[in-house]
């Protein structure tokens, strides 16, 4: 977070440098920070659909989000196709949540299997195996955990996911080796 961060104060101008520290902002770190990121990032970079995309990413990821999407969701969904890899998996994960709330666990597996051949990290990676979590699916979780993992095997939530899909399966010594050295807080 700390060179995406430099990167954006020594070029102001370089959009990825701007991007990357709102997506990072919001898959570790906090989702209203995030959200002002991304909507510092849309008034810079209006004509880009990556700042509906990052604004999606902080709503996504805010666990007190409330349950009417802001309309930047639409738009990224409009614009999915052109989205960059780094965030390709956005759409996917937001499809998924929508459809873990309307029960419609089917088409949210669908959306998880699809982000997961977009990851291009262990965060997303990460968030997709808890919303596989949520639909019930703990062969897709330990997916979503497995690619996560693969990325960092030291990244905090990639082993927690981990560690919740071994207990969902009740293997308590994975899970208790994937929370090794992990602290309580997590």
């Amino acid at each position: 977070t700390d060179r995406y961060a430099a990167a954006a104060r020594l070029d102001p101008a370089l959009m990825v440098a701007q991007m990357a520290v709102v997506r990072q902002s919001a898959i570790d770190g906090d989702p209203a920070k995030a959200a002002d990121l991304a909507k510092q990032f849309r008034a810079k970079f209006p004509d880009r659909h990556e700042g509906s995309a990052l604004s999606a990413l902080a709503w996504g990821r805010d666990p007190g989000r409330g349950e009417q999407a802001p309309p930047e969701v639409a738009d990224m969904m409009a614009h999915a196709a052109e989205l960059p890899l780094s965030l390709k998996a956005v759409p996917l994960a937001i499809s998924a949540m929508v459809d873990v709330d309307k029960h419609a666990f089917g088409d949210a597996k669908a959306e998880i299997e699809k982000g997961l051949a977009a990851v291009d990290g262990p965060g997303v990676a990460s968030w997709l195996g808890s919303i596989a979590l949520d639909t019930g699916d703990e062969a897709l979780a330990r997916k979503a955990a497995l690619a996560a993992v693969s990325f960092s095997a030291v990244y905090p939530p990639a082993r927690v996911l981990a560690a919740r899909v071994a207990l969902l399966g009740d293997r308590l010594d994975e899970a208790l080796k994937a929370a090794d050295e992990l602290e309580a807080s997590l």
